[in-house]
């Protein structure tokens, strides 16, 4: 298992190369640059001589490859640059946002799992019944809702017309609960469907008919046999879903204005803030790279069927 890790960690490092090349060749060709930027974002219009003075000295005057090879340097070091929309490191406010990011994600994720698992098996044991078809229509309800609606839906109800809830969330537990079921919704509903498809194929399979024909119960059969193997790949969802979140939901952060990593991509796209979203794409890259990682071990782990060639 060891050296399964490693060697899938060695691969990650022409994957990260990759899209950090990649992101960084694509913003290269952007209309401005950081030094034009900074003189935009206060608002004045900077002498063309003492702008390329600035260029020449950051190194935005030299060949690509060379300001990639600086960058990556630099980058190794947790050096990302500085922000020109916050005016100050791009590390500082990385690490302002992602706690926030990450707590979002893990209330969404806890409200998904404690109304997925139990309604998805409910929905596979009433199969072609009342509760079946009721919590089909509610998943295909949620399945079809986008975000910025719901949010948007939610935002009318609870803050406008009940007055429940803040429509911006701060850095309190209240601003946390309209973000956190916007974004568990969708998820709550599509785990609910994997999961009763995933239940009702694996009841129909030969090993579950033999495990009853020997007169174990069916409760039993579900419970240590049936569920686990439904559960396998819903583990993939899960993964994605983390990655997703973590990444930043940035449509439901910019409803909410909630100050997570998303709502920072989308202020960085929207001023041209370069240092800002390359380093946004590395998290992204790194943490769907990590979760993949992990996946697979959780999956080797539980499936013993499943070989290292495999993948």
């Amino acid at each position: 298992m060891l050296r399964y890790i490693i060697i899938r960690l060695l691969h990650t490092i022409p994957v990260m190369l990759g899209v950090t090349f990649l992101t960084f060749l694509l913003l290269s060709f952007a209309p401005s640059d950081p030094v034009t930027m900074k003189y935009l974002n206060m608002g004045v219009s900077g002498d063309a001589q003492v702008m390329e003075a600035e260029r020449e000295e950051l190194g935005l005057n030299d060949p690509l490859l060379v300001r990639y090879g600086r960058w990556l340097k630099n980058a190794l070091k947790g050096d990302f640059g500085e922000s020109v929309s916050h005016n100050h490191s791009v590390r500082e406010e990385m690490l302002k946002r992602l706690p926030r990011t990450v707590l979002l994600a893990v209330w969404s994720l806890i409200i998904t799992i404690v109304f997925a698992i139990p309604l998805g098996i409910l929905s596979a044991v009433y199969k072609n019944r009342f509760a079946d078809y009721f919590i089909r229509f509610l998943s295909f309800v949620g399945v079809s809702m986008p975000s910025f609606w719901l949010g948007m839906l939610l935002i009318y109800a609870f803050s406008i017309k009940l007055g429940m809830l803040p429509s911006i969330s701060g850095n309190n537990a209240i601003g946390l609960i309209m973000p956190a079921i916007t974004l568990a919704v969708w998820m709550t509903a599509t785990y609910i469907r994997r999961l009763r498809a995933n239940i009702l194929e694996e009841i129909n399979k030969d090993y579950v008919i033999g495990l009853l024909s020997k007169g174990i119960p069916q409760w039993k059969v579900n419970l240590k046999h049936v569920l686990p193997n439904a559960l396998l790949s819903i583990i993939t969802m899960f993964g994605m879903s983390i990655g997703s979140i973590l990444g930043g939901a940035t449509i439901v952060e910019t409803v909410f204005s909630y100050q997570g990593v998303g709502k920072m991509a989308a202020e960085a796209v929207t001023a041209r803030d370069y240092n800002l979203m390359q380093a946004y794409v590395v998290w992204m890259a790194l943490i769907f790279v990590l979760v993949n990682l992990v996946v697979d071990i959780l999956y080797r782990y539980l499936d013993p069927r499943i070989r290292l060639g495999e993948n």
